[in-house]
């Protein structure tokens, strides 16, 4: 939640008269550098806090079904974040940073796959032996 609004503060303040170049199927537009200029407080994935994951996710998913993703994808990934918050893994020593690492690399790897083209994996099925590792 701070980093987005972090991101919305820099957007309206740092240049606002510069473009950069960007690149949309097969044309290349002009786009105000501050709307893709990255968060200087962007926290890793694996790094959050577990009230950060739980809220970042469920923006993330809001995001998601507003946007083109495939229905099959967006639902898997929104079934990956309720088994990850409702993984018995929790209440154990560590389980939350141990989830939170599990999350962040398997949801890196997913949507690595997705993007390739390929066929991905179900997410939504957690790997309890990697978890364990």
């Amino acid at each position: 939640m701070e980093g987005c609004e972090d991101a919305l503060r820099t957007q309206r303040t740092e240049a606002d008269d510069s473009f950069g170049m960007t690149r949309i199927g097969e044309l290349v537009t002009l786009r105000p550098v501050a709307s893709v200029q990255a968060s200087k407080r962007v926290i890793q994935d694996e790094d959050l806090t577990w009230e950060q994951f739980h809220y970042a996710h469920r923006c993330f998913i809001q995001h998601i079904m507003k946007s083109e993703w495939l229905d099959e994808h967006a639902q898997a990934l929104l079934r990956f974040f309720i088994e990850i918050e409702s993984s018995p893994f929790i209440t154990r020593e560590n389980g939350k940073k141990a989830l939170l690492t599990y999350a962040a690399c398997m949801r890196r790897n997913w949507m690595d796959m997705m993007k390739g083209g390929g066929e991905v994996f179900n997410i939504a099925l957690i790997n309890d032996e990697l978890l364990e590792s």
